[in-house]
């Protein structure tokens, strides 16, 4: 189950160069880039249960001329209208008209897709949809004056040769940057962004490096020659972790773009695994951390030397339907035999909430919080998706995890801007701030005043006082864990020393201090009934020799021990072979 390398954005093998799709009118086939990567444009089941009918071909694309400037070897960063980013793909060829998206939800929107040509390797855009195009920025602007709109380029897919041959000349790489510029200030873009663009070789990593550090000189020129506002840099990521010995130019995407948009998802496609898998897992328990997810993936950005503050978090409006092979066996990571309800079992939010309604009064799907996604399953129909309480979850995590905010792919598929809202709400609070201080998670997240809200409140003052640090900052590598994460990782790898404030070393009591330590991470337990009493609290400091017992993660971190289980849903999950529990098949009552 890892090591995965397809996913339907149109990933690479890992043995080849980068991907990408020939958008010349010979080959440009809309209904068959619709069945390779439908839910990255368009919605297969957004009309009806099963797929539509197909698409007609779209005429030629135009060609845009490009500029004639030679780029300057600075480079230079345009400023952000906002600090957080709320930014949305609209796919130009979905059933959403611009003139309707709530523009209000979002700081950026990214308009969909551009393409290459294959002989000039200028900017392509499909005739059918140039006035779209065209019209974007004025459009949505109305709703929103300060909203920031950037042309999507597609620069990948199976067909490598195009992208590859134009980051791999020198003549190629200035004729694309230049036409990209030209063709975002001529339909009044603010920016570009390269999408579905997968880690390669280190070959081809180099040329993507070399194309990202003369777009941004480019960028930087223009801006100089026109006096207008720098152009912003955005491109795609995907999960290191998938691709195992590719990469990405790092250093080079790090001092060359504004930001980068983690596509955290498609991990496990039912059209590829023969087994039921969560496709945009948030974070797992340790018995199960084979399975790709979002918070082992934003990690490994950060281990790669990534700024949180250059990553935006990608969430799917989207999700998978899988055809179980035994409908007594229903839990993730079951037996599947491809793909159910659409060609490639792509669904878009919308078309699920319809999908399941269609069962009758009291079908719903069920929240798992150990994978932070919805699971519905009906005979031998099984579904995994975000809902409004696992897009809040996500966004919440890019809060807690300091990232520069979130993108959703892609608009269309939103059920009357139910999942835009809810993040838009869940972004505006400060995470950071809510989820630490002395408020026990009860409190938080259910308004529950529990018995132990005091010792919570003692645990939390009882690390400060020992270490010396406060809970308003972040520690450890990458400053990645917040007060308590950071004490349980110190005392679960024997490094507890580490923690305490210099002033009370004590070589002969170290034990105190180290015992201090184990009674607080006890009493900041997630569950009120893991946390002593204060009576016990007392007696655990008093005597040295009163049996204390082992401390779990504390509350508000992003993983979970290995036999911990989700309080906040009533959906289990099972592993496979691996002791967790199964999922509850779902019928109307």
């Amino acid at each position: 189950m890892s090591g995965q390398k397809i996913n339907s954005f149109g990933i690479e093998d890992e043995t080849e160069g980068l991907l990408s799709y020939n958008f010349e009118a010979s080959n440009f086939d809309l209904q068959t880039l619709r069945y390779e990567i439908a839910h990255f444009y368009i919605d297969p089941a957004a009309n009806s249960p099963t797929p539509s009918q197909p698409l007609p071909k779209p005429q030629p694309p135009t060609s845009q001329e490009g500029l004639v400037s030679q780029p300057p070897p600075a480079a230079n960063t345009a400023p952000q209208k906002d600090n957080w980013i709320r930014a949305g793909y609209w796919y130009s060829g979905s059933t959403l008209p611009v003139s309707e998206i709530n523009s209000a939800l979002f700081t950026h929107l990214m308009c969909a897709f551009a393409g290459i040509n294959s002989s000039t390797y200028q900017i392509l855009i499909n005739s059918t949809y140039e006035q779209s195009f065209s019209n974007f920025t004025n459009t949505v602007k109305r709703k929103n004056p300060s909203v920031t709109t950037l042309l999507s380029i597609f620069g990948g897919n199976r067909n490598t040769e195009i992208f590859s041959s134009m980051i791999n000349q020198s003549s190629s790489r200035q004729s694309f940057i230049e036409s990209s510029i030209e063709t975002a200030r001529l339909y009044g873009f603010d920016g570009l962004n390269l999408a579905a663009v997968m880690p390669g070789n280190s070959t081809s990593m180099t040329y993507l490096g070399t194309l990202l550090e003369d777009w941004r000189a480019a960028v930087a020129m223009e801006s100089r020659n026109s006096g207008k506002l720098e152009l912003l840099l955005v491109m795609t990521g995907y999960n290191f972790s998938a691709t195992r010995l590719l990469s990405y130019p790092v250093e080079s995407m790090k001092k060359s773009l504004d930001w980068v948009d983690v596509f955290a998802f498609d991990n496990y496609l039912p059209t590829r695994d023969n087994f039921t898998g969560p496709h945009s897992a948030l974070y797992v328990s340790s018995s199960s951390s084979t399975w790709l997810n979002i918070n082992n993936s934003v990690q490994e950005w950060l281990n790669r030397g990534f700024l949180a503050t250059k990553l935006v978090l990608c969430m799917p409006y989207h999700g998978y339907a899988w055809k179980l092979v035994n409908t007594n066996d229903n839990a993730v990571g079951a037996p599947a035999s491809g793909p159910m309800i659409t060609i490639d079992g792509s669904m878009g939010y919308k078309s699920i909430k319809a999908y399941i309604r269609g069962y009758g009064y009291g079908a719903a799907s069920v929240h798992n919080g150990t994978f932070g996604v919805n699971f519905f399953t009906s005979g031998e129909t099984w579904i995994n998706f975000d809902s409004v309480e696992a897009i809040r979850a996500k966004v919440s995590f890019a809060k807690e995890k300091g990232l520069l905010g979130y993108s959703v792919f892609q608009l269309d598929n939103d059920d009357n801007w139910e999942l835009s809202t809810a993040a838009k709400d869940k972004g505006g609070k400060d995470q950071k701030n809510e989820r630490r201080g002395y408020v026990p998670p009860e409190y938080v997240r259910k308004g529950i005043y529990s018995m132990k809200y005091d010792v919570y409140s003692f645990g939390v003052l009882l690390l400060q006082i020992v270490s010396g640090k406060r809970t308003a900052c972040y520690y450890g590598l990458n400053d990645s864990f917040n007060l308590l994460e950071f004490a349980y990782k110190l005392w679960t790898d024997g490094e507890g020393m580490e923690f305490f404030d210099s002033s009370l070393d004590d070589s002969s009591s170290t034990w105190k201090l180290m015992r201090c330590m184990q009674v607080a991470l006890l009493c900041v337990q997630e569950n009120p009934a893991d946390r002593p009493t204060m009576l016990e609290v007392y007696t655990l400091l008093k005597n040295e020799t009163a049996t204390i017992t082992t401390p779990r993660k504390p509350a508000f971190s992003f993983s979970r021990d290995e036999d911990e289980e989700s309080n906040n849903c009533t959906l289990k999950v099972k592993i496979r072979s691996i002791n967790d529990a199964s999922i509850t098949q779902l019928v109307p009552r």
